[in-house]
């Protein structure tokens, strides 16, 4: 099984959002650890290649996975597409 470790910008995130939504992120980040290529995750695209995402309700999780660590780098609302502009200017 995989560790799990994330960014601080994802902490913060997951400490700012209603529980019920925490923990179907916390649910799904525990599915991702036993089968981080599920048939539901994607990889990026162009320079974000290495990135995957996963979808859960409202929020899109964006990781990417290097040896036994998947490292989460980003979590936020799945409709908006500053998650992946977030990502470009974070790299």
């Amino acid at each position: 099984m995989l560790r799990l470790e994330f960014t601080v910008d994802a902490l913060k995130f997951l400490q700012n959002i209603e529980r019920k939504h925490a923990g179907q992120i916390a649910l799904r980040l525990l599915q991702l650890l036993a089968v981080p290529d599920a048939q539901d995750v994607r990889p990026l695209k162009g320079a974000l290649r290495e990135y995957r995402r996963a979808t859960v309700g409202e929020y899109r999780i964006v990781f990417f996975v290097e040896g036994n660590l998947l490292r989460v780098v980003l979590i936020d609302r799945r409709n908006d597409d500053e998650v992946y502009k977030s990502l470009k200017r974070k790299r």
